[in-house]
């Protein structure tokens, strides 16, 4: 599974619920915490999905720069509606 198209499905489905503003906001306000929520999306992953989107998605959180890449995403509006 591509990480750029998973990010632009997200990107549809948060403008789609009108929560790609607030989802920015984490991302760019998130910082050192970004440790803490990623080893809590592991820990809930046998719980709630073991999809790979879920690894994509603790590994997003996980990294500033793809923090800052798919925040920049979000912002631009760059994805196939």
């Amino acid at each position: 599974m591509d990480k750029q198209s998973v990010w632009a499905k997200w990107a549809r489905n948060l403008h789609r619920w009108d929560m790609d503003v607030p989802a920015e906001l984490f991302l760019k306000s998130v910082g050192p915490l970004s440790i803490v929520f990623a080893q809590g999306l592991v820990l809930l992953k046998p719980v709630i999905s073991s999809s790979p989107e879920w690894d994509i998605l603790t590994e997003t959180i996980e990294n500033a720069d793809e923090r800052r890449l798919f925040s920049q995403l979000l912002h631009e509006g760059n994805w196939d509606e």
